[in-house]
């Protein structure tokens, strides 16, 4: 049967993937509230074309700092791809690469950023950022500015992670303890799993202690066990992070219009409305 649309490449995945997995793709915090408010928001857009019009050459492209886009849209960061895919960041940034739009790394992948951007040389790569630990966040920032990213995204609506009410109910956690409805849940879905046998051990590639040399390993040792984000991080950060990275920079889970003109007063170039 074709897959026609996102609903049937959202039954494609169900059927593929262990539950633990698809929930964490498909789900939403608490009751998936925001979701169908989303949903609901963008079922309520209507196109009303124009008719008798030209349309024998079509353009799509656009320009975003300096570089030339084939359609106006992106690949959003999102971690842990590789749960759904071997190697599924990389797959996704050649396939932005070949359709010329760009592709943003999570903090959270499961590619090394250097690995990443060597995959698809000759693509649009962005870098998102969480801040969990200053000095770990030092150095992804540098480490993406010597591979060629060419934006930073900072993530900036999650000072606690969401309630993930889905994930809790498959035990799915960081660090991550197998039980027996998850050894079922996998064996019912061989395939994925030797896929993921064969693929090796999957982790969070760029959080990593090595990565921080200069930060105090007992602070970052904690973060990273915790994945907890720097609470203290305010509007007077940013002008820490500029003296970090010189390229474009976007904060990316604006949703006031007072935060979105302050954003700009503190030299932010772009915004990524997020929820």
């Amino acid at each position: 049967m074709p897959r026609l649309n996102n609903e049937d490449w959202r039954a494609a995945a169900r059927a593929a993937l262990p539950r633990f997995v698809f929930d964490y793709v498909d789900a939403a915090a608490d009751e998936g509230l925001c979701l169908q408010r989303n949903r609901d928001d963008l079922d309520r857009v209507i196109l009303t074309p124009r008719v008798l019009r030209d349309v024998s050459r079509l353009e799509t492209g656009i320009e975003v700092f300096g570089r030339r886009w084939a359609q106006p849209f992106g690949i959003a960061p999102m971690g842990l791809n590789g749960l759904s895919w071997p190697r599924g960041d990389e797959v996704l940034a050649r396939a932005a690469a070949a359709h010329g739009v760009p592709f943003a790394l999570s903090t959270a992948s499961n590619a090394r950023l250097e690995d990443l951007r060597a995959q698809a040389a000759s693509g649009i790569h962005w870098m998102q950022l969480y801040v969990m630990h200053r000095g770990l966040a030092e150095g992804l920032v540098e480490r993406a500015a010597r591979a060629g990213y060419e934006a930073l995204v900072l993530t900036v609506d999650v000072p606690v992670s969401g309630n993930r009410e889905r994930d809790v109910r498959n035990g799915f956690r960081v660090p991550f303890k197998p039980t027996a409805r998850f050894l079922f849940d996998v064996a019912r879905h061989p395939r994925w799993a030797w896929r993921m046998a064969r693929a090796g051990r999957l982790d969070f590639a760029n959080l990593r202690v090595e990565d921080a040399p200069g930060a105090d390993s007992a602070s970052l040792q904690a973060a990273l066990l915790t994945r907890a984000m720097d609470r203290s991080l305010t509007w007077e950060s940013l002008s820490w992070l500029r003296r970090l990275w010189k390229g474009p920079l976007l904060l990316k889970g604006v949703l006031h219009p007072d935060d979105a003109r302050r954003a700009l007063d503190c030299g932010a170039d772009g915004l990524i409305v997020s929820n």
